[in-house]
């Protein structure tokens, strides 16, 4: 198999029929924006752990070789915060049904803002609990501003 495009969004719609795929706003950067107290005016330090309430999806999209149409595959994504710790982890089963290209969309609740830097996404596709398709990686940059 091969990777056509990893990439992250607020949502992603895919037709069940056609497997025609639609990212909505691509993730590349966040911005963060701190709380100013009044009195006495400063910037409020944010949480290390804090996170943005809100829903996202890391879509890949993939395209079968002959022999990968039918077996069970099992799509893994890691999310790590920019110090290197896993966010969150996720999985998603499926199997090619045709030679045509497959989206896979693994939604996640929640996004790490507390930290400034890249948040990097790992994906790697397994089967049989060996890896098919190696590492491949996709990067939020977090800012903080005031």
């Amino acid at each position: 198999m091969k990777l056509i495009l990893l990439a992250a969004c607020e949502k992603a719609i895919s037709d069940a029929e056609t497997r025609a795929v639609s990212l909505i706003t691509v993730m590349t950067r966040a911005e963060v924006r701190s709380r100013v107290t009044q009195e006495p005016p400063a910037v409020e330090n944010m949480p290390p752990n804090a996170i943005i309430p809100m829903t996202w999806s890391v879509v890949a999209l993939l395209t079968p070789t002959p022999g990968d149409i039918g077996p069970q595959f099992i799509q893994q994504v890691e999310v790590f915060w920019p110090n290197g710790d896993v966010f969150v982890k996720g999985s998603l089963p499926f199997k090619f049904v045709n030679t045509f290209a497959h989206p896979n969309i693994v939604n996640f609740v929640g996004f790490p803002a507390g930290q400034a830097g890249d948040v990097v996404i790992h994906m790697w596709i397994e089967q049989d609990g060996k890896r098919v398709l190696e590492n491949s990686q996709y990067s939020i940059l977090v800012a903080h501003t005031t």
